[in-house]
């Protein structure tokens, strides 16, 4: 049974979401961790110290400081998992043959529900030379990007040392474990506690706590209303691997680009509810581009579904990756022969092609750069006459030839998913802010931007460039205008968005390895923000993309670097995760989202087929977040959910952690991982209270519509105590003889409009013709004016 929230915390809640007044809302029952005591165990063991934290916080192995957190509450609705750390500090010995015991979550009210429980050990990267200056607002000293021992892959804690369950934590090391919960949506609403022991070799219990759980009383919905397409490379997997690599993203909300199986009407994934995207694509390769006859079978095949409708809005076509200018191309082709990238005309003739197969396909296109088009300019056509480039049309007509990329891609329509990097969204008055003239923000983020080799010299790196927001506008204000006069002729164009490399920069939100786990839970909060339905990821079994070969002594040539081990005992592993060199700094993890039996095996895990990452991890809870705000959205609208959003989030550069960010209306003493937990408990409690059972109190209804002598209207009452509301019909107007121009009164003008009627200078639209036929006999005529006259000296 839904518990009921008392009405007065309800009409709170609803007045702060209104007023967009935003205070610590709670839930119905205290939070047991406000009042927990620490627990000390049977054989407590004073040298080993342990604390908790949020799942946002990737606490590294050489972090040591407690968060003074002896216990922790984790929030989440049904249909969810949601978790948190337990991080293990050895500050004087090294603690070998560790193991861990846990009971599943029960509900505390003794009704004898449970949540299903799992623990996790974290794995390390050896995270180091990443690019720590150059970030907006940070230096190299204070920057929220660093170096360390970052935890990233996690394995069941069962599945330690070949079965066996047992770990260690090296002298003067931080050990992180994590501990996830996961609901259905049959999962009883309220507070829920779990136990858990850690023991040494000898089986005693060495550390205890007590973990505290709330179910809030409403469900996230299996279907998401996030799109995601995440590449997963079949070259890289066998047909069985591949389907698990795709399950386990599918588990955690994101969805593989291409189906497993064969892409037919049989397949069975298309009825699972959490498919909500899927390729039109051969397997094998990237791009997986199809022949005209091949998508029109697919096509042909598909349409026989009783679910047509529905299923054509979850296909698409990704065969044309990041378009450039040919001058560009020929520039690198200069240096680097083999180099090729397609162009807008690659898209224009790629989007022609599949729709003579495929009607309205659903064609996306990857925007990483904007540049001119056509092709055919020449380089001194951006040059002023004293030698500068130009910044702006000086009304000369010399760019009258001449769009951007954006512009030509919505002339030509060459996309119904536009899929540009997120730092697209960046306001311009920050990009202003750092001396940099001209537009190219998709290539570049919004640290040293006048280094970015683009434009109409692609081959000056200090040159500037023309200013296409000067004639378009930015591209928001471009594409939420193309997009509503697309849907006015029927068309249905979506804004995904899309990462990759260090997204830019590290201004920008995004999930690689040394990104904050707070940046990857935010990103999705911004998706939400900049009213994007999708996000696309390159991708997430690349094991052998990056490997930075050449950049330090350190660095060999092989997928994995683990450390020894020996024998019932696994000391943490590092290895090189697609190690990859930009500008001289490292990136950790582009391409990879999970791992293979490669390192399953160096690990020594037994049971694994599919090695996931707190990142992983992360994202769902983001993508989970996002399905929270989308409820938060319907029910109290688009200006009170983006208001929410701006106590964590003002837009894609300024956020929690960035300097830039107001964060006075909080505690000093607070983290951004403390204020994040707080603004999403307080997100859930508000649509918890706002969806539960209330006993509702009708006012007298306010007539919405008017009734007419013909047509009926419409009453709408609404709870006195939850704002809810409901409709009902008012009857048509009784006839009232007499009252030709149906103003509620007979007198002397209705004699005079009949009179008008019967000359025919008025129409029937003039007079209520029910109340104009004075004497019943269903025409209007002489009579009917002689009676009116009788009337009128009655009244």
């Amino acid at each position: 049974m839904r518990k009921v929230i008392s009405l007065l915390l309800v009409l709170t809640m609803l007045a702060a979401a209104a007023a967009v007044s935003f205070t610590s809302v709670t839930a119905t029952n205290p939070d047991p961790a406000e009042t927990y005591v620490e627990q000390i165990a049977p054989n407590e063991d004073a040298s080993l110290k342990m604390w908790f934290d949020h799942s946002t916080n990737k606490v590294h192995m050489e972090d040591h400081e407690d968060t003074g957190l002896d216990t922790y509450s984790i929030y989440l609705a049904k249909n969810e998992m949601q978790g948190a750390h337990i991080i293990l500090y050895a500050p004087t010995e090294t603690k070998s043959n560790l193991s861990v015991s846990y009971s599943q979550f029960t509900a505390m009210d003794g009704s004898g529900a449970t949540v299903e429980t799992a623990f996790f050990y974290e794995f390390y990267v050896d995270v180091q030379k990443v690019a720590r200056q150059d970030i907006l607002g940070f230096t190299a000293e204070n920057s929220i990007i660093r170096n360390g021992v970052t935890p990233e892959a996690i394995a069941p804690v069962e599945s330690l040392n070949k079965g066996a369950g047992t770990f260690s934590i090296q002298q003067g090391m931080s050990q992180a474990l994590y501990v996830r919960l996961k609901t259905t949506a049959e999962t009883q609403s309220g507070w829920y506690s779990g136990t858990f022991d850690i023991k040494n070799e000898a089986g005693e219990v060495i550390k205890t706590a007590t973990v505290f759980a709330y179910v809030w009383d409403f469900e996230l919905p299996e279907e998401n209303h996030l799109q995601t397409g995440i590449y997963l490379s079949y070259q890289t997997a066998a047909p069985t691997v591949y389907e698990m690599q795709y399950n386990y993203l599918l588990e955690n909300r994101l969805q593989g680009m291409d189906l497993p199986g064969t892409l037919n009407s049989s397949n069975p994934y298309l009825d699972d509810p959490r498919v909500t995207a899927f390729r039109i694509a051969k397997k094998g390769t990237y791009l997986g581009t199809m022949t005209a006859d091949e998508i029109k079978a697919v096509y042909d095949d598909l349409k026989t579904r009783d679910d047509w409708e529905t299923l054509e809005a979850k296909t698409y076509f990704y065969t044309v990756d990041e378009p450039t200018s040919q001058q560009q191309i020929d520039y690198i082709q200069a240096i680097v022969p083999t180099y090729y990238r397609p162009t807008i005309d690659t898209c224009i003739s790629e989007s022609a092609r599949i729709n003579s197969a495929w009607p309205n396909a659903n064609t996306l296109v990857v925007m990483c750069d904007n540049f001119p088009y056509p092709d055919n300019y020449s380089k001194t056509l951006a040059l002023n006459s004293n030698g500068t480039y130009a910044t702006k049309d000086d009304g000369s007509g010399r760019f009258s030839d001449v769009s951007d990329a954006i512009q030509a891609a919505m002339n030509y329509d060459v996309a119904k998913i536009w899929c540009p990097k997120m730092c697209m969204f960046t306001p311009h008055s920050v990009i202003e802010s750092t001396g940099y003239h001209g537009n190219n923000e998709f290539a570049c983020g919004v640290r040293n931007m006048n280094g970015v080799v683009s434009g109409f010299d692609c081959g000056n790196a200090n040159a500037l460039y023309f200013d296409w927001d000067s004639i378009y506008g930015s591209f928001q204000s471009r594409f939420f205008k193309y997009q509503a006069d697309e849907a006015l002729e029927g068309n249905d164009v979506r804004l995904w968005w899309y990462a990759c490399g260090k997204n830019a920069d590290y201004t920008y939100c995004y999930h690689n390895i040394e990104n904050l786990g707070l940046q990857t839970e935010l990103m999705f909060w911004q998706t939400m923000q900049e009213k994007s339905t999708g996000y696309l990821y390159y991708g997430a079994n690349l094991y052998s993309d990056e490997r930075g070969n050449t950049l330090a002594s350190n660095v060999v040539d092989t997928d994995y670097v683990v450390s020894s081990t020996s024998e019932g005992t696994l000391v943490p592993g590092k290895w090189l995760c697609n190690l990859g060199v930009r500008d001289g700094y490292c990136l950790y993890g582009n391409g990879v989202l999970f791992y293979d039996r490669t390192l399953i095996s160096a690990l020594k895990l037994k049971g694994v087929n599919v090695l996931g990452t707190i990142r992983v991890e992360e994202m769902r809870d983001g993508i989970e977040d996002y399905e929270m705000l989308y409820m938060y959205r319907e029910l109290f609208g688009e200006k009170a959910m983006q208001n929410y959003i701006s106590r964590v989030s003002d837009n894609v550069v300024s956020y929690l952690t960035m300097p830039t960010f107001d964060r006075s209306e909080w505690d000093a003493s607070m983290t951004n991982e403390d204020i994040f937990a707080q603004v999403r408990i307080e997100l859930g409690n508000i649509l918890e209270a706002a969806m539960a059972e209330c006993p509702h109190e009708w006012d007298e209804g306010v007539i919405t519509t008017e009734p007419t002598y013909t047509e009926t209207g419409v009453i709408t009452y609404t709870c006195t105590l939850c704002g809810e509301t409901y409709t009902d019909t008012v009857p048509v107007l009784d006839p009232l003889p007499g009252d030709v121009d149906g103003d509620g009164f007979v007198g002397t003008k209705d004699s005079k409009l009949i009179s008008k009627y019967l000359l025919g200078t008025v129409d029937d639209s003039a007079i209520v013709m029910v109340n104009a036929d004075i004497d019943g006999d269903e025409f209007i005529s002489t009579k009917d004016t002689k009676a009116l006259k009788k009337l009128l000296l009655t009244v």
